[in-house]
């Protein structure tokens, strides 16, 4: 993990006084900021293939503020001038040991760099603080894996669901933590479930939505320009809340697939705390 430069924040007690943030939200609403996130799941493209140019094309044509690719390589976004956090995570086949399940992209510098060893030791986990146009926002990188995830070469393979339960055990308390304290919270990344749940093991979605209680998951529902949900998504506390969200095709202009998965794009705002004048 590389942590970026030292950057100046907001104290705390400004940060966490409800009529401290109250007057942040007012005053980024009436300047009309935003910040603009972007996921892609590079299905293992390495940076050198077509692929991967055209989706990071296609990336750099929104001018993101910030980016989560996952199962991508450690310089997949290497032509985004920027700082990045990266995770190798686990893998459940061969891979090379480029691969990074969860890389993290910012216009601005990193900093408060967390280790989070529960999720880490499960897959792929990033987490720091960037300042964007709404301020401070404490990011998590993430890739759940997919229900069928099994150790590469273990002798016995990993029941369905049992991996993307371990991972969702582990991540629970991690967000419950970086909520209690510090500047709003962005999840973003591979959930590998859409939501609303179309199908699955009622355990899991248990799990899943306990997980993500205190989180509003913006990326819900079909996703505008491709028609139809995502396994990608966005989830962020309540500081936070959408402005615009549209899909960006899994296929090129010719028709040839760039990846399995279709690119995520969303616009934020600050909001979703009720301030009364």
């Amino acid at each position: 993990m590389v942590p970026g430069a030292e950057q100046t924040v907001p104290a705390a007690a400004d940060q966490n006084s409800l009529a401290g943030l109250a007057a942040t939200i007012r005053a980024r609403r009436l300047t009309g900021a935003s910040m603009r996130v972007l996921t892609w799941n590079f299905a293992r493209h390495a940076p050198e293939d077509w692929q991967a140019g055209e989706m990071v094309a296609r990336i750099r044509a929104q001018a993101p503020d910030l980016v989560c690719v996952t199962e991508g390589y450690e310089a997949s976004l290497a032509d985004l001038p920027g700082h990045t956090l990266s995770s190798r995570g686990a893998y459940w086949s061969a891979s090379s040991e480029a691969e990074r399940k969860v890389l993290l992209w910012s216009k601005a510098p990193w900093t408060d760099v967390k280790e989070l060893p529960a999720v880490e030791a499960v897959s792929g986990v990033v987490s720091g603080v960037t300042e964007g146009p709404l301020g401070p926002v404490r990011v998590v990188g993430i890739c759940i894996p997919y229900h069928m995830a099994s150790p590469y070469k273990a002798e016995e393979r990993a029941k369905p669901w049992s991996i993307h339960m371990a991972y969702l055990d582990a991540l629970g308390p991690a967000l419950h933590a970086l909520r209690e304290s510090g500047p709003p919270v962005m999840v973003v990344g591979d959930f590998n479930q859409r939501v609303p749940s179309e199908w699955g093991v009622h355990e899991v979605r248990a799990k899943f939505d306990h997980t993500f209680a205190h989180f509003d998951i913006v990326t819900r529902g079909d996703v505008p320009e491709i028609g139809e949900p995502s396994i990608d998504h966005i989830a962020v506390t309540r500081e936070l809340r959408l402005k615009t969200l549209l899909g960006l095709s899994r296929f090129d202009d010719k028709g040839r697939l760039l990846s399995d998965h279709f690119g995520v794009f969303a616009e934020l705002e600050s909001g979703g705390v009720q301030i009364f004048d």
